[in-house]
Order: C-alpha cells, then structure tokens, then sequence
C-alpha cells in the first residue's frame, strides 16, 4: 500500500473497533480496511462509496447470511469534489447511489430477515465531522436511505434498524506546526525540575508550563493525530457519570466566557523540548510528526466533547504543557533518548507516569487503569503492534471502556490475569475469587536508587525481568513460550459461556416441562453448581488434558 505502517494501523483499530462494538466478529477485516484505506487515499477510481457486499465479506452464492449486517461506507471528501452545485448532503448521496459511486446493485436479503444497516461517513477533519454530524442530516439519511432499500426490493426497513454516523480518521501525518493562540507569555507560569540521575555528564530537567488558551486551537491538534492524541490518557473513551459530557458542550454553546472558570484544563506531553516554539509573546508552536511524541494526558473528555460543537475564540482553557530537556554549556537542549542508558529513561518515564496517574485521580480511577501502564503492558502491545510475533500468538491488551474481542484476540488485563491463573496455574478457584486489587497487586523494588514496579503475581505476569533491562527480543521469546495458549484459552472459555447461557435461554422455553423434571433431578443442582462457580475449573481441565478437540482448535 502507499501509505505508511502507523496510518494503516489507526485505520484498522477505527475499523475493527466499530465491528467488535456491533457485535461483527465474524468479518474478514482485513480486506475491510485495506478497502477503505483504499478509498480515503483515492486509489479506487470513481469510487465514492462501498459496501461490504462488493467487497464479498461473510457472503455465501452471492446472498447474505441469515441477519448478516450491511455496512456502508462514504467518503465525505469525494462527495464534496463531485459535485459542485449547492444541494444538502443528504442530496448529494442521492446523487451518489449507482453503479459508478455507491454501488447496492449486490444487496440482497433473504425473506423475512431484518438486517441492520451501518452508514460510516468517512471524514477527516472536523469541521467535516461536525457538518455529516448534525441530527438534522441523520434523519435526513436514514430516510433517504429506507426508500432507496424499499425501491431495491428489499422490503421496508424500520429507521431503527439504520445506524449513521461519521468516523474520523485522520490522513497520514506529516511533519508541521500547529500554532495554539494565547493569552500574553507574561501572564503564564512556568517551573522546572532537576531530575536525580546516576552516571549522567548532563544535567536533565522536567519543565512545566501553563497558559491561557485558546481551546479552538487545541481542538486541531485532533485533526492531526486523531485518537492517537490520548495514547498516554489511562481513560479515554470511558463514559463518565454525572453529565460532564453533555455539560461541556452545553457552556461552550450558552456561556463560553465562563468555560475556563469551569473547567479543569487540558495537559500534554510533548516529548522534547526541542518540538516546542516559544518565540512569540502570544503564541505557542508545537512540531507534529511520525516520531514526535505529542499526547493528552489529562482533559481528553474536554476535547471529546468540543469536537461536536462550534467554538469560538471566547472559549477559553487552562493549557498545561510539560517537556524534558537537557543543558549544555548553560543552553536548554533536547534529550536525545538514543543515546541515553535504560535508567535515564526509566526516570523519565515514571515521571510522566507520576503526573499522569495524579492528574486522572481527580475522577474516579481504578486499579485496571493504573496497571495499563505498566511496561509488561506495554511490551505486550507493542509486540502485537510491531507484529514480532505469530499472529495466532499474540494479543493486545485494551483500556477499560475499549471492546474485549476474542476474534481480534483483544483482552481486558483483568480477564488475561484470571485465564492465566486459571488454566496456566492451575488455580481456577482463585481464578474465580481473587479480586482486582489482588491478580494486579504491584511489587516495588530499588535498584540504584530507582524504584522499579513489577506486578507481584510472577506465575501470572511472565518475563519480566527481561524488562528491566530493556530486553525486548529476550521478551519475545518468553512470550511465545509461556503464552502460546492464551487465545485458545480465551475461546475455550467464551465456549462454555456460551453453553452455560443456551442453558439459561432454554428453561424458559418451548421445552417448560422438560426442563421443569430436569429441575426436580440432581442433575440440575450439579449443573447449575457448574455453571455459577466451575467455568474456570473447566477450562482448566480441557487446557491441560483434552485441548486438543477440534472444536477448540478454530
């Protein structure tokens, strides 16, 4: 492909987030991105939309599994370069149904099934977003959308069974500026931090800032990097309770010049301080690019929520930036992290950790979302990213609020800690009874004055001691010996659910008698036993002696 390995990997996460999230395990996602990556970069002529029946995803002889999804994707950009009259969107998608555009001449649904239809509108700006986003132009859509169904045939659909909604995904980044308006330098804060090293000739310092600004600029820094902007924030994508969302939106809309008295501010990281302009008095220059490392670690809910809405420059925020650099001959320089020894780094590191973890505290935190950012965690991640290993081996971990998926191999950390100690250990009671707090408990140890984190459950959390000394590939290879089994695992498990829950469907069906005798039995008791407390002792059983069932093995 003509695009870049980072690009293509934002694309897949946006696409096979919204399949696990409708319950779409079973699409060969794949194909699906490379398609739409494909036409976000102009590589499929004419194509301003597709749908996954011309892409022949989970199609048999050419008609639709039985309840099978239509997913329909639209790039909003070619839209706008297509036409060039002045008509609505909704108007303009009309115009765009046929053979040549959007083809749905393939859809075909058989008698008496209700389908659901997913409408992506693929944007990648936004204002774009904001302009497919309005509730006005969703209704709109799915009607345009039920009466195109109907005059194909395929019988009335409800508006319900219509989804719509725009998904941003931003284009490959090059290197620039983005400038961000403040209110004069001589107002803002700034403090510094020597940081206590071993065995280094230079002295490194932490160096905090704090302005007022505007939050319309901050906003664009999404355009740029999209969810990526969050990498470091414990709980992006989290749904808060108490309104905070819709209360955002609702003083940026009635009452902007109070938002900053109002609000708590928006933090970043930028990695160096070599990335940051500082050289006007009322504003503030941040280099973006494939290896800059710029990220949101606190007030990511601000910027979520203001994507939706207009802002002007009356909106403004408390903006906390922090960085790192170095001194040479009495002259502020960037840490060149190449050549820096793995406890210099580890320093750094745990620095931002600091302010990070602190700053979220000030909301509702829970132990899960404090372990994400552990290293093990981390190197997990990132052999699944850099794909250093097979694929039927290896796995991701998610963040709470992500979707847990089996097919995409994606786990919670909780999840991970029972099924290792579950079958692994072979401790499918404490699988079951330990609590969070427990399975995750950290261990702090000192080695040259460095406090090092380490999960204290070694059984469970393997290899690393291989971290501790920047040991990546040592790391790999105990992965792949220690942790061959935890997909099959994972499917093992979401098998027995399954059993269990049929079981459960089936007492209050068709079959009452039967299963009221089935109730009168010892059976019952010694079923019902299993399925609330011996899941784990099950799947501990068939991982250590009959995993070799073909029914396990897909």
């Amino acid at each position: 492909m003509s695009i870049n390995n980072k690009y293509t990997m934002k694309v897949r996460k946006e696409i096979t987030q919204l399949l696990t999230d409708n319950g779409n395990e079973s699409y060969d996602y794949p194909l699906l991105v490379n398609q739409v990556d494909e036409l976000l970069n102009n590589e499929i002529k004419d194509k301003i939309g597709l749908t996954n029946t011309s892409l022949g995803i989970s199609y048999e002889s050419g008609e639709m599994l039985e309840d099978q999804n239509i997913f329909i994707f639209i790039n909003y950009k070619k839209i706008k370069t297509a036409f060039t009259d002045n008509g609505g969107l909704t108007d303009q998608i009309e115009k765009c149904i046929g053979d040549k555009y959007i083809d749905l001449s393939e859809l075909k649904v058989k008698k008496n099934d209700k389908p659901n239809v997913f409408i992506y509108m693929l944007v990648d700006s936004i204002k774009d977003r904001r302009i497919v986003s309005s509730k006005e132009e969703e209704k709109k859509i799915k009607k345009l959308f039920q009466k195109v169904f109907k005059e194909k045939g395929l019988g009335k659909m409800l508006l319900r069974q219509i989804n719509y909604r725009a998904l941003f995904i931003p284009q490959p980044l090059k290197e620039k500026y983005n400038s961000v308006k403040l209110e004069r330098r001589i107002k803002s804060l700034e403090v510094e931090k020597k940081l206590e090293l071993n065995n280094n000739e230079k002295d490194i310092y932490l160096k905090g800032m704090a302005f007022t600004a505007d939050l319309k600029d901050i906003i664009t820094f999404y355009d740029d990097l999209g969810e990526a902007l969050f990498e470091k924030n414990l709980r992006y994508q989290i749904k808060e309770q108490l309104g905070v969302d819709s209360s955002i939106r609702k003083t940026i809309k009635e009452d902007p010049e109070s938002f900053w008295f109002l609000n708590n501010g928006i933090t970043m990281y930028v990695e160096n301080f070599d990335q940051l302009d500082l050289s006007r008095y009322d504003r503030l220059r941040i280099l973006l690019g494939e290896d800059k490392v710029v990220s949101v670690v606190n007030g990511a809910q601000t910027i979520s929520s203001s994507l939706f809405e207009e802002i002007t420059g009356k909106v403004k925020v408390i903006f906390r930036i922090f960085t790192f650099y170095e001194v040479h001959d009495n002259e502020k320089k960037a840490v060149n992290l190449k050549n820096k020894d793995n406890d210099i780094k580890s320093v750094m590191s745990k620095e931002i950790e600091k302010i990070t973890i602190s700053l979220n505290r000030q909301k509702p935190i829970t132990t899960e979302d404090l372990r994400y950012r552990m290293p093990f965690v981390e190197a997990v991640n990132q052999l699944s990213f850099e794909e250093k290993t097979d694929s039927e081996i290896s796995f991701e971990f998610i963040r709470r609020g992500e979707t847990q998926s089996n097919y995409l191999q994606r786990y919670s950390l909780i999840a991970f800690a029972r099924i290792v100690e579950a079958y692994k250990n072979e401790h499918p009671g404490s699988a079951r009874s330990k609590g969070i707090n427990s399975l995750l408990k950290i261990k702090t140890k000192t080695e040259n004055n460095n406090d090092i984190d380490q999960f204290a459950e070694k059984t469970i959390f393997i290899g690393q001691d291989f971290l501790e000394k920047d040991d990546i590939d040592g790391f790999g290879e105990k992965f792949k010996e220690e942790y061959k089994d935890v997909n099959q695992a994972f499917r093992v498990k979401a098998y027995l659910d399954e059993i269990f829950k049929d079981f459960e469907k089936s007492k209050n069906s068709s079959l009452k008698d039967s299963f009221q005798k089935f109730e009168e039995s010892n059976y019952s008791m010694e079923f019902k036993t299993i399925s609330t407390n011996g899941v784990y002792f099950i799947l501990t059983y068939i991982m250590n002696y009959k995993k070799d069932l073909d029914y396990l093995k897909g």
